[in-house]
């Protein structure tokens, strides 16, 4: 259920005018079906979210 709102809230247009945007600077963007592109979206998203956890976990052990 939050997926998918998630999902539609990065689906919308400004998104689409950037997935555009990106895949006119590089070209093998543009081969990447829209739930490829926001499956790679998602996951370095989630991966930023995890490294600043754990980059925060570590200064306040030191």
């Amino acid at each position: 259920m939050l997926f998918s709102a998630i999902s539609r809230e990065i689906l919308n247009q400004d998104f689409r005018k950037f997935r555009y945007f990106v895949g006119y600077r590089l070209p093998c963007f543009h081969l990447l079906r829209e739930k490829d592109f926001l499956e790679i979206f998602l996951k370095l998203c989630f991966f930023m979210v995890s490294f600043y956890d754990s980059l925060a976990s570590v200064m306040s052990i030191n």
